[in-house]
């Protein structure tokens, strides 16, 4: 049963990194889109290129938003919502599997 436990403790540290590297570039697109990075520069580029992936299951839920000449990036705000609900529902899961 400890074995179990660890395993399930294991689980959620991982759940929890992943969650927080997902936030942190998402928070980072965020931050890029609103103040008009250049998206042809190499490092705005393969970031847009990572969370494309991330942000596309949420694309059609709201659409962006301009605030003058700012980018609010609507998609990647509701995709760091999303993703954090989907995390607290598997970490009830995990509780409810091991038990704690």
């Amino acid at each position: 049963m400890r074995i179990l436990s660890r395993f399930g403790m294991w689980l959620r540290y991982l759940l929890g990194r992943v969650l927080t590297l997902i936030e942190a570039f998402l928070i980072i697109r965020i931050g890029l889109k609103f103040f008009g990075a250049n998206a042809s520069a190499l490092v705005v580029r393969v970031l847009y290129e990572i969370t494309e992936n991330i942000v596309s299951p949420f694309s059609s839920i709201f659409p962006n938003i301009y605030l003058g000449s700012h980018l609010l990036d609507v998609i990647a705000i509701s995709a760091a919502v999303g993703y954090m609900i989907i995390y607290l529902i598997a970490l009830a899961i995990l509780r409810a599997i091991f038990r704690e």
